[in-house]
């Protein structure tokens, strides 16, 4: 049973509806009258209780079809109702004219030319023209217009004679055939679409589409239960990508940090709509607890971009390499004392790579277990990402999750997917392989491009501008007004070790500008710390517990806590409890 809603436009039409739904038994049909918006009113309803379609005509029908889902079915004017209105019109002496929409004017425009009837006619395409239509007919002397309701309706209130072309029986059982055939294809093309909608709705993917005007057409189950607390299209890096598949064809992607979790979005255009399907990289609740104890893994969305400054050779050599790393995908291998910028390096190749439509992802070798290494591969996460992987302290990693690296890197060989590799170690990386305490294999797999940055005490013609640059970070800090130091102060410190390197330097001149009274630091006040930090043991080797102290006193913080949580299996509450401090900041002083 065809469930449809006849629309008539005027009183006439109803009747005859009525006759006709008496006379056949597959359609349950309702009856409304009313002309444009008013019919339009009627249709919406009907879309919202379930009608199978609506049955109108002229420009009711055409209003109606611009604005509902559901297929609309046109009484057409059959040839006998325009030619029972042109036999009447002969009656008459004055000119007539016929005004209209397409529907109307073309079947009477045929039929005046084959019977030689002069008739002029006006086509329309909205109901807002028909008034200057009738005027111009007017001022050119015509009496009589043929047209639908609202063109008679107007004649009349102009003073012309309106003649109305009803539609008879045949129109309707026309148009109910009409309806049939409609509805055949409709049935068979919903069943298809609800097949392939039933089949996107259970996807395992994240799918949705989105037209140009913003509004989400289709989200599968996937995709609602996924992004449950925040829409998409309202943040930036989404946002970003609908402006340019809106401007440009083929698949834009990119991956976006989303309340922690890492996403990979994938944005096609077709037609009016944009495709979207968006995948789950890496998500921390799927780790297990011992993921919120020791947080091993940091995504940055926006790296700033902070400039290697020295002017020394070896500096500018490691510039050079920075610059080639453009260029190439092979694994970039960065060795280094602690404290000397390998993280600040690392960035850098990232921000050369312009890889801005992925986040820099750090992956602390120091902190994560095996289980938590091998749960990253089961979880297909470095076979998704598509962007530079620092693997921080990366001799830090037990012999067992070295071959399990070095396994996953075997395999990634052979496909087009996987990370940037970028790593970093201690300089005496190579004496680590000889004594078997880092795999061979993997070293040799990961050390394609190898950056060595020297010790500071190694390139003392950066120290000078280190100084000046640590300088001008420190005058807003602190609100102080030192501009430098003196002469007989910076050889003092150009002289010094440095077993702290960049950051040891970078935190005892912090320290002098915080405590300086005046513009330049001067040698007493250099010696005067300096000392302090003789006499408190933190450039000599190591204390009773075996921690090495030396290097800033970020570095030494760091190490006391790694032991601690080494003495604690490394359960960070029970480290931060031990410590007398929250786990927040004990996360924050490992990174």
């Amino acid at each position: 049973m065809i469930k449809a809603l006849v629309i008539t436009p005027y009183e006439g039409l109803v009747e005859i509806v009525k006759e006709v739904a008496e006379e056949v038994d597959d359609f349950d049909i309702y009856i409304k009258q009313g002309n444009l918006e008013e019919g339009l009113a009627y249709a919406r309803e009907a879309e919202e209780e379930g009608f199978d379609l609506i049955i109108s005509r002229g420009g009711t029908s055409s209003l109606i079809e611009q604005h509902v889902k559901i297929p609309v079915v046109d009484i057409q004017e059959f040839g006998y109702d325009i030619l029972r209105i042109m036999t009447m019109v002969k009656g008459f002496t004055g000119k007539a004219g016929i005004v209209g929409f397409p529907n109307i004017t073309r079947g009477a425009s045929t039929i005046c030319n084959l019977l030689d009837i002069q008739v002029r006619t006006m086509t329309i395409n909205h109901d807002l023209e028909v008034e200057s239509k009738l005027q111009e007919l007017k001022k050119d002397g015509f009496e009589v217009v043929i047209g639908d309701v609202i063109t008679t309706e107007a004649a009349k209130r102009i003073g012309l004679n309106g003649i109305l072309i009803t539609s008879g029986k045949e129109a309707v059982l026309e148009a109910l055939e009409d309806a049939r055939r409609t509805h055949r294809l409709f049935s068979r093309l919903n069943n298809d679409l609800s097949f392939y909608k039933n089949i996107l709705e259970k996807d395992e993917r994240s799918i949705a589409v989105l037209n140009h005007d913003g509004e989400w057409l289709f989200q599968n189950q996937t995709w609602r239960s996924d992004f449950i607390h925040v829409d998409p299209k309202e943040i930036k890096e989404v946002e970003s990508m609908i402006h340019q598949a809106k401007q440009e064809n083929g698949e834009i992607k990119k991956s976006v940090l989303i309340e922690d979790d890492l996403w990979r979005f994938s944005a096609v255009t077709m037609k009016e709509t944009i495709i979207f399907t968006a995948e789950r990289l890496f998500n921390h609740r799927l780790t297990n607890s011992s993921f919120e104890n020791l947080p091993f893994i940091e995504m940055v969305q926006e790296v700033p971009f902070i400039p290697i400054s020295g002017h020394s050779e070896s500096t500018q050599r490691v510039l050079k390499q920075i610059d080639q790393c453009k260029d190439i995908d092979e694994p970039v291998w960065i060795k280094s004392e602690e404290g000397n910028g390998k993280e600040l390096i690392a960035q850098s190749i990232y921000l050369t790579r312009q890889e801005f439509e992925n986040p820099f992802i750090v992956i602390h070798c120091h902190l994560i277990s095996d289980d938590q290494l091998n749960q990253l591969i089961e979880e297909d996460f470095f076979q998704k990402v598509e962007t530079s992987v620092y693997l921080r302290k990366v001799d830090a990693l037990s012999l067992e999750a070295q071959r399990t690296l070095l396994s996953l890197v075997k395999q990634l060989q052979h496909t087009a997917t996987g990370p940037k590799w970028i790593l970093s170690s201690s300089p005496n990386i190579e004496r680590l392989v000889d004594e078997r305490k880092f795999d061979r294999d993997l070293y040799y797999q990961l050390a394609r491009y190898v950056i060595e940055h020297p010790p500071l005490r190694e390139r003392k013609e950066d120290i000078k501008n280190l100084i000046q640059l640590f300088i001008s970070e420190n005058h807003s800090r602190f609100g102080k007004q030192v501009v430098g130091v003196r002469e007989d102060a910076l050889e003092l410190l150009i002289d010094y070790d440095w077993l702290g390197n960049v950051d040891e330097l970078k935190q005892i001149i912090e320290q002098l500008v915080q405590e300086s009274e005046s513009y330049y630091i001067d040698l007493n006040h250099i010696q005067s710390i300096l000392n302090r930090k003789r006499i408190n043991g933190e450039d000599t080797v190591a204390n009773d517990n075996g921690i090495k102290i030396e290097g800033t006193l970020e570095d030494i913080e760091r190490k006391i806590i790694q032991k601690v949580l080494e003495e604690e299996d490394m359960n960070q509450s029970k480290a931060a409890e031990r410590l007398g401090i929250n786990r927040t900041t004990l996360w924050r002083k490992l990174k």
